[in-house]
């Protein structure tokens, strides 16, 4: 098959499902990875689609519930996105954590901006993450007992995945679990363009009491490509601004709680 043919039949892939995965297309097309996988960089540099870890996504915007489809963007450059935005969310989110708490943090970089934060308002605390960079912002801190995940290193996003990060996370029972997202909409819950992380999120969710979401007003009426969870599985959203008041009535029907 010549390598048109096979950028032809990814792509409709694509448009069908949304997302492809490196192993599934090796099958499919009977070549190696390196080919499937020089396939897909090639679609990326045309801009048809967007690698994640193990396969690619569609990069085509909007969704059916008529909310705003994100793109993904790589951790290097998230990082510096919206940073006072996260910051204040990172500060208003202290209030929700109590000394000697067991609490979960994703690999996002709004979760990151709370880890730096918490060794100055609290002595002790049990923290779980996936998060190379929250491992390291808290590796110094000697009355913390700081759990890494372990699990595969994915090199973009600077976490852990996998099946062991998932079988470790479900030997706890957390307090309280901080995510960030990159899509919130009160129809099609919590959303990501991140496949492995999404399984991540999902195990500290389901090993959780109370759930709360850390994101910014730009992440509100959007929608990405993955569902992590329906809005019912959240306790709270800590955002930067007050939410409009029909848009806040909207999540407070639905019992979560908003902090700005």
């Amino acid at each position: 098959m010549l390598a048109e043919e096979r950028y032809k039949m990814i792509l409709e892939q694509l448009n069908r499902e949304g997302t492809v995965r490196v192993a599934d297309l090796v099958r499919q097309f009977n070549v190696s990875t390196e080919t499937i996988r020089r396939d897909l960089e090639y679609l990326e540099s045309k801009k048809l689609l967007n690698r994640v870890y193990g396969g690619a996504v569609s990069n085509q915007h909007g969704s059916v519930d008529g909310s705003e489809r994100t793109t993904y963007v790589a951790l290097k450059s998230r990082i510096d996105e919206q940073i006072e935005e996260k910051r204040k969310i990172a500060r208003t989110a202290l209030s929700l954590i109590s000394e000697n708490d067991s609490i979960a943090l994703d690999s996002g970089t709004t979760t990151l901006e709370l880890a730096r934060l918490l060794k100055d308002h609290f002595k002790k605390l049990t923290v779980l993450t996936n998060s190379l960079m929250v491992l390291n912002e808290l590796s110094g801190v000697d009355s913390y007992t700081v759990i890494s995940t372990g699990g595969i290193l994915k090199t973009d996003e600077l976490s852990l995945i996998g099946d062991t990060a998932l079988a470790t996370i479900e030997n706890f029972n957390i307090d309280k679990a901080f995510l960030s997202v990159s899509g919130i909409s009160s129809k099609s819950g919590l959303t990501d363009w991140r496949m492995d992380e999404i399984r991540i999120q999902q195990k500290m969710i389901a090993v959780s009491q109370k759930v709360v979401v850390l994101a910014d007003q730009t992440k509100f009426k959007t929608t990405s490509l993955l569902r992590i969870c329906d809005i019912s599985r959240i306790h709270a959203i800590v955002t930067d601004q007050p939410l409009d008041e029909t848009i806040l009535r909207d999540y407070q029907s639905q019992k979560v709680a908003i902090y700005s």
